[in-house]
């Protein structure tokens, strides 16, 4: 019964332990943040239009590549 009790606790305790090892996901603030910081390249806090074009086209280009990461993926199995 003793045994019982602490494999119990043990397998409780896993989850908030892991808990602590996940990654911290940006807020929408902080995603905002980044997007300002990488690509205000005048430093004057806002994006202008070919700033944004610049943002626009980095993003397409990251969802193409993990588009053909999942597909090459898909492929392999």
């Amino acid at each position: 019964m003793k045994y019982l009790l602490i494999v119990l606790a043990v397998a409780f305790a896993m989850p908030s332990m892991a808990e602590g090892d996940a990654p911290k996901r940006m807020t929408s603030a902080e995603k905002k943040a980044a997007l300002l910081e990488k690509y205000d390249i005048n430093k004057d806090g806002k994006l202008d239009s070919e700033e944004k074009a610049k943002m626009k086209e980095d993003l397409k280009k990251q969802r193409e590549e993990e588009r053909a990461k999942r597909h090459a993926s898909r492929k392999a199995d």
